[in-house]
């Protein structure tokens, strides 16, 4: 896996990183990686996962209203 560019939120100055999402598009998410449990098979797993920025950003959900990435 190649490294990524960490850039800065403009609205919270939150370190992230961009990951695509399953159409192809880019999505922000928070660059440190926090614990996480999910079921995979039946089984649940412990994994790191970077939390979506647009959901831990306190501007997030307006910043997704502006540019259409939800609701």
């Amino acid at each position: 896996m190649s490294a990524q560019r960490v850039v800065t939120c403009r609205t919270c100055e939150a370190e992230i990183i961009f990951a695509s999402d399953d159409r192809g598009r880019n999505h922000p998410v928070d660059a440190k990686p926090k614990p996480a449990w999910i079921l995979r098979d039946g089984r649940w797993i412990f994994v790191m996962a970077h939390a979506d920025h647009l959901e831990t950003c306190p501007e997030g959900k307006q910043e997704a209203d502006k540019s259409g990435d939800r609701g």
